[in-house]
């Protein structure tokens, strides 16, 4: 399973632990294993591996806030993670469930999810020889009035956000002026 989030300051690819090429069923109780890292150990994989445009390997752990102050080692297996992690090349972090609820990004990820169905194939190239005419970088309102300046058309654009045409902040409410940029898909 793979998702894609977005930010015009850093884009990341993300994929959840099992679609992780390194990783690997450890066999009797179906859990994957770290690498090199035995089953037995009591180590468990991060939960996302993240890699940044500029090619940084993040292992991001998702953890229940309440969880992590009751138990900041995770049972004393922190540190073996984090040597792991840096052993591969990469970086450890913790995700809290209050990080990953945060708004407005929660509510402005799962928006443009769902405008991704407003992509028509027979309508792309129309929309890409619109689009590509825009000044970067545009805003959300500009692009939209490029298309028609109808509320589908708000869609649209954030739909070709969610497949990597543009990039935008997700962490802002969006409104017409939220700043696109050429995203990573862009020709």
């Amino acid at each position: 399973m793979r998702c894609l989030m977005r930010a015009c300051s850093s884009a990341m690819r993300c994929y959840f632990s099992t679609s992780i090429p390194m990783l690997r069923s450890s066999g009797c109780n179906g859990k994957p294993s770290f690498g090199r890292m035995r089953a037995d150990s009591g180590v468990t994989p991060p939960d996302i591996r993240l890699e940044t445009v500029g090619g940084e390997v993040i292992y991001r752990q998702v953890k229940l806030a309440t969880r992590l102050a009751a138990d900041p080692t995770l049972g004393g297996r922190l540190p073996a993670i984090e040597a792991e992690c840096a052993a591969r090349g990469a970086r450890h972090e913790m995700w809290l469930d209050t990080d990953i609820r945060r708004q407005p990004r929660l509510s402005n990820a799962r928006r443009l999810r769902a405008t991704v169905a407003v992509l028509a194939a027979e309508n792309l190239h129309a929309i890409h020889t619109t689009i590509t005419r825009l000044p970067f970088p545009s805003n959300l309102g500009a692009a939209a009035e490029a298309l028609g300046g109808r509320p589908v058309h708000v869609n649209i654009v954030l739909g070709l956000v969610a497949v990597g045409e543009f990039a935008m902040d997700l962490e802002r409410p969006l409104d017409d002026d939220t700043v696109l940029m050429r995203g990573r898909n862009a020709k």
